[in-house]
């Protein structure tokens, strides 16, 4: 008998159908705090709704709204197994304006081939998930009909995609030259806009000298060159720059070392949980590996980091899947540090790309798709591994809903209970934690043992 087969669920909407008005919010309220108590049964929820017709959803479901939470709305949500429940369930239960959902796995979506992922032969363009199975719920218009939606490809570039457009531009494209043309076609056929504002962060991280300079003008004024409208593969290496085009290089170029210290800082907590995880998978000692990084992060770091701890995970279970981006971190050898920094950027990279997507979308009507594109073979893996369910902007905050969570990997009940239970907590005391003290201490750590195996 399935769940939907359950005659409980029915005897449930028999009941309430045979409620007055004035009974219906109590008896959703004591059913709702039932479910709470009982293992799993908020998903019941889910049959619930499913075996309700739409005039039961809007009279039942309407006031139980207000007693959900946020993440019980996002759990039900997640569980419903057709495009038409999901947006039911959103217009009866998401009513805060400004609250958008982006949907990744709906099959009936009208996002067509243009927005697919693709790889031109090691040059790659990458969504946060397949964009062709995307559907989008908007508390601010949901019951405007047939809306016609302004939909932006925004393709942030990788360091090295930039400074392959030098090397194109000065024709020193050898055997890549006709691979690397077409990859450029795909930008400008498709209607992408640009970002490389991914790239000036992760430049921001090395120190930035006067020569350093000259070679920065020449690759962002290329970029310049390349993404204006009227530029075309064959032409934007020879197009002449406004003089507000070229004031707007040496501003781009100033905006390198001026970085802001929130993203600064939320490299350095991640970079620390990358060290630490390198730390526990070398030492022999620590049997649940997994369980040490977690209860490192939550209650050194005071942050949870949900992406980051089931691709670390795969990290120490050496999983195939994720080989091409941990196989140099595998031990200890004469350049780990920088290996281990280098590792950390190509993991950063998500976290920058979901940023992006928040920041262009929360204040918006437009939809804006954030795509990442680079020549490291890592990033395919990173995004493939574990693609986004779901991304959610509400109340001014970004959530990204994942394939695969820590509750399918990690089996201690503890460490698990105090993600939720601790949250706020670490939410008031992150400020006060010193991430690059913390890196620094680890990178030393890490240092020492490459010193003392190699006997430098």
């Amino acid at each position: 008998m399935t769940r939907l087969d359950n005659p409980l669920i029915y005897m449930q909407i028999q009941m309430l159908d045979q409620l007055g008005d004035e009974w219906i919010q109590p008896a959703v309220e004591q059913m709702l705090n039932t479910a709470r108590r009982t293992e799993g049964g908020v998903g019941a929820f889910v049959d619930l709704f499913m075996a309700m017709t739409q005039v039961q959803r809007d009279r039942y479901f309407t006031p139980m709204a207000q007693y959900l939470t946020f993440q019980e709305k996002v759990n039900i949500l997640s569980n419903l197994d057709n495009i038409i429940s999901k947006i039911d369930f959103f217009d009866l239960s998401f009513h805060a304006t400004g609250t958008k959902i982006f949907l990744f796995d709906v099959d009936k979506s009208k996002f067509d081939n243009s927005f697919s992922n693709v790889n031109y032969d090691g040059f790659q363009i990458y969504g946060l998930s397949d964009y062709t199975k995307t559907w989008i719920l908007d508390s601010t218009i949901s019951n405007v009909k047939d809306r016609t939606l302004a939909i932006h490809k925004v393709v942030n570039l990788d360091l090295n995609i930039l400074q392959f457009f030098n090397k194109f531009s000065q024709g020193k494209l050898n055997k890549e030259k006709q691979v690397f043309e077409r990859f450029l076609s795909h930008f400008k056929e498709n209607g992408f806009e640009y970002n490389m504002s991914t790239a000036m962060l992760e430049r921001s991280k090395k120190p930035f000298e006067i020569k350093d300079r000259s070679i920065w003008y020449e690759i962002v004024e290329n970029y310049l060159r390349f993404t204006r409208s009227d530029s075309t593969i064959e032409n934007y290496s020879s197009i002449n720059l406004s003089e507000s085009e070229k004031t707007r290089i040496s501003e781009i170029i100033d905006g390198i070392v001026d970085i802001s210290d929130e993203k600064i800082k939320e490299y350095d907590a991640i970079a620390c949980l990358v060290c630490k995880a390198f730390l526990i998978k070398i030492d022999n000692t620590i049997q649940h590996k997994l369980d040490a990084l977690l209860q490192y992060s939550l209650d050194i770091l005071n942050v949870y980091l949900e992406n980051e701890m089931v691709l670390l995970h795969a990290y120490f279970n050496q999983d195939e899947s994720v080989s091409k981006t941990f196989k140099k971190i595998e031990g200890i050898s004469k350049d780990t540090q920088n290996k281990i920094l280098n590792t950390i950027w190509d993991i950063f990279h998500v976290r920058l790309v979901e940023w992006q997507m928040y920041s262009d979308n929360k204040q918006s009507e437009e939809i804006f798709l954030h795509y990442f594109s680079s020549h490291d073979k890592a990033f395919r893996e990173l995004l493939l591994y574990n693609p986004l369910k779901m991304f959610i902007i509400h109340d001014d905050r970004q959530y990204a809903i994942r394939k695969k969570g820590i509750a399918e990997i990690c089996k201690n009940s503890v460490l698990l209970g105090k993600i939720y239970s601790e949250a706020q907590k670490r939410f008031q005391e992150v400020a006060f934690i010193d991430y690059n003290k913390e890196l620094m201490n680890l990178l030393s750590e890490i240092k020492n043992l490459q010193d003392k195996q190699f006997k430098k």
